[in-house]
């Protein structure tokens, strides 16, 4: 995971409350990686203000199945940054998203050694 979203998991597991943006962003990302609602609501479970059924209107709502039916994106890292709720790492190189971290691979360059 990227480490605005392992941040925000890190602090769930912890038993802090996330910011409504870590919150945000941790679902959407979630969601458009794969995970279904009961996945992302489960990992909620452990917030110290935790009520069941806000979580899964909101959780459903992001993911398009509720409201509109609008399946929300992942915020920018320029919008996370904005929102304070960015944790850069080296691994994160360039990306414009956090959905791109998962297609990263840090590479180290090698010198070559002439023989």
């Amino acid at each position: 995971y990227p480490p605005c979203v392992s941040k925000a998991l890190e602090m769930l597991n912890s038993g802090e409350n996330v910011p409504h943006y870590g919150r945000f962003l941790m679902t959407t990302f979630l969601i458009n990686i794969g995970k279904n609602s009961e996945d992302v609501i489960d990992i909620y479970k452990k917030a110290p203000d935790f009520k069941e059924s806000i979580t899964r209107y909101q959780v459903e709502h992001i993911a398009g199945l509720k409201g509109g039916g609008t399946k929300y994106d992942v915020p920018s890292c320029s919008t996370m940054k904005m929102k304070d709720f960015c944790f850069k790492t080296e691994a994160c190189g360039t990306i414009k998203n956090p959905l791109q971290f998962k297609n990263k691979i840090p590479v180290k360059k090698t010198e070559r050694k002439n023989k």
